[in-house]
């Protein structure tokens, strides 16, 4: 394996997994400091919960799909 090679491995998986990491915390860390926020209607927390959701979920895949395309690429 070549030094440049090895570099893409390290940064892709790195770019994988951080973005993943990030999605796990948008999804089920944000919702709890949303809900205990108390200067919120519930309509805005409702929405806000939804986003969280829906972006961890986008960000999540992101990260996956990185992986994978190094993966089938090398």
């Amino acid at each position: 394996m070549t030094s440049q090679l090895f570099l893409d491995v390290i940064i892709f998986i790195f770019i994988g997994l951080f973005t993943f990491g990030i999605g796990m915390e948008l999804i089920f860390k944000a919702p709890d400091k949303i809900r205990r926020r108390q200067d919120l209607s519930a309509q805005k927390k409702q929405s806000m919960l939804t986003g969280a959701i829906i972006v961890g979920w986008i960000v999540i895949a992101s990260g996956v799909l990185s992986i994978l395309i190094f993966l089938f690429n090398v």
